[in-house]
């Protein structure tokens, strides 16, 4: 089984523009389409079994409607929230998540513009923790935004330590470009999951290799970062890893399984 633990769509009346806009920010072409559809078929070609999304809420407006969208997906994808700390009403919108079977929300601090580190985005990680929710942060560079990051492995191991009951999830292996501050600041953070995404395909070998003796392999999750990667690819990538059969198999599926049943998770 592979689980694809970090993917994107868009709702369909939006996903063209949606993309278009995106590929010209990122100066990037999109692999495949950004519907819940193109998500879906390129799963299928891939023999991918679930895909996990991370819905971004570039502006605080946006938190309750995508939080609707969501709820109308199929259920090979398992929809974390979105959600923006300058939000109206957040402790309702998680009640909300919570309710309808959602267990985690996507922060995204480089497109939200806000930093990790801001205090309301520790007021809604301390009410993402009391409900059970995980958080998934974009961490590292974004090729959107190269010149400042918004979300470093340091700020991430910060949040870690104030909240220790919360699973957190630093993509693109905690932090894209960042990898050194990975294993300085995240290695030794029990609650910190990071995903493959935009990172393990890109990287030099003998970094990836770094990052896979730093982390505990019960840490470590397959993601695509879909529509922006060959999802074959980055398949390949991990499947071509000198490591053994039940490490790959940890990390296409095992950890994804564990980590979604602890967070109450019950559609798989």
């Amino acid at each position: 089984m592979i689980i694809n633990f970090h993917a994107h769509a868009f709702d369909d009346g939006i996903a063209q523009r949606a993309i278009a806009s995106l590929e010209k920010g990122a100066n990037t072409k999109a692999y495949i389409g950004g519907t819940a559809s193109d998500l879906t078929n390129d799963m299928a070609a891939n023999s991918i079994s679930y895909s996990v999304i991370h819905p971004v809420a570039t502006k605080p407006t946006q938190v309750s409607k995508i939080n609707r969208w969501i709820l109308t997906l199929p259920s090979c994808i398992i929809p974390f929230g979105a959600m923006h700390p300058y939000a109206e009403n957040i402790g309702g919108e998680l009640d909300f998540l919570v309710e309808n079977g959602i267990v985690g929300i996507k922060l995204h601090p480089d497109y939200g513009s806000y930093y990790a580190e801001d205090e309301r985005v520790a007021d809604v990680c301390r009410m993402a923790q009391e409900r059970g929710l995980g958080v998934m942060f974009h961490a590292g560079v974004d090729i959107a935004f190269p010149d400042i990051v918004h979300c470093t492995p340091r700020m991430i191991a910060d949040i870690a330590v104030k909240f220790p009951d919360l699973k957190i999830f630093a993509a693109h292996m905690g932090g894209c470009k960042m990898w050194e501050d990975t294993i300085t600041y995240l290695a030794e953070c029990e609650n910190v999951y990071v995903d493959t995404s935009m990172s393990a395909s890109l990287m030099d070998k003998a970094m990836l290799y770094r990052l896979l003796d730093a982390i505990p392999t019960e840490r470590i999750l397959f993601g695509t970062d879909s529509p922006w990667l060959d999802t074959k690819k980055e398949i390949e990538t991990i499947q071509g890893l000198s490591i053994s059969d039940e490490k790959k198999d940890m990390i296409f599926s095992g950890n994804a399984l564990r980590v979604l049943s602890e967070l109450n998770y019950t559609k798989i």
